[in-house]
């Protein structure tokens, strides 16, 4: 009888033990800044083309000669980093960027340099964790809401008559889904998202079953343990598919067929769970956010369209 106990309490914490290992293995991947990057540099250093270094030193210089750098403190503490670029003087206008999973204002250049020709006020900001931007554990959009919350209260508090615009890119996308779920000033008037996902555990548990070929339910059971000690936030409660079903602002959701790290088969489940004004457009052949490359006319002209019909000019 004592036999089989021991047995048993050994075999319990060696359980124990594992699951933590494997819990807090995945929180260090995927949500701990510093950890993320280290793993992301050492094993993506080499697939970055020359053109693309390029690209990113001339998104650097431009942001630094076009922009003024702002910053808001999150409510939790930590100064969060903005680029604001001026548009046309008598707009009222304005759009906040939002970049992917760690990525940077940099990122959004190519989409700034298109809504500055709207004549829109432009805020690129770096999300927590990224950029210039403080904090230990990647937001993944739940996080990040409550942020954009004090960049949008940034931008009243310069313009009181301003009419803001959402746009954000895959895990920046999920930020903008989130945020409208929250409860929002009138100023903002539209959200546009490519690429984002229906939820943090869905993303997570496609990444593991298809990238990492490992069991999804028990790793992210695990890592939503670690996850909520360490980064302060459920990963379970962190659904764009419930956000989306309490907002009433219009939404255009964008996603490319080719999607392999955010299933294209998600933009229905997001599309189906919005009650009030949206409109999808679908790229054929795309990659992930790759659809303004893929067909930048109709990218465009379906994002100006979109606002034209749900801003004050």
């Amino acid at each position: 009888m004592w036999i089989l106990f021991i047995i048993i309490l050994i075999v319990s914490i060696f359980i124990l033990l594992f699951s933590y290992w494997v819990g807090n293995f995945f929180y260090k991947l995927a949500l701990n800044v510093e950890k993320s990057k280290a793993f992301i540099a050492k094993h993506h250093t080499n697939t970055e083309t020359p053109e693309e270094k390029n690209q990113k030193e001339q998104n650097k210089k431009w942001l630094a000669e076009q922009a003024k750098e702002i910053a808001v403190v999150s409510k939790d503490g930590f100064r969060l980093q903005g680029y604001q670029i001026q548009g046309n003087l008598d707009s009222h206008n304005w759009v906040i960027l939002i970049h992917g999973y760690t990525g940077n204002a940099r990122q959004m250049v190519y989409a700034a340099k298109e809504f500055l020709a709207e004549g829109f006020h432009v805020l690129a900001v770096d999300l927590r964790g990224h950029g210039k931007s403080e904090g230990t554990h990647i937001g993944m959009g739940w996080l990040d809401r409550l942020d954009i919350l004090q960049w949008i209260q940034e931008i009243i508090r310069q313009d009181n008559k301003a009419n803001i615009v959402l746009y954000g890119i895959s895990m920046g996308a999920a930020a903008v889904m989130m945020t409208i779920g929250e409860l929002l000033p009138s100023n903002v008037k539209v959200a546009i998202e490519d690429s984002g996902y229906t939820s943090i555990w869905d993303e997570f548990a496609w990444e593991l079953k298809n990238i990492f070929h490992l069991p999804p339910t028990y790793v992210l059971h695990c890592a939503r343990w670690v996850a909520k000690r360490k980064a302060g936030y459920d990963i379970k409660q962190g659904s764009c598919i419930r956000q989306l079903q309490k907002t009433k602002i219009p939404i255009l959701m964008i996603h490319g067929t080719e999607d392999s790290f955010v299933p294209f088969s998600m933009q229905e489940e997001l599309y189906q769970a919005v009650q009030g004004k949206k409109q999808k457009l679908v790229v054929e052949g795309a990659a992930h956010v790759e659809s303004y490359q893929k067909q930048p006319e109709l990218y465009w002209n379906t994002i100006k369209e979109f606002i034209k019909e749900n801003i004050e000019s």
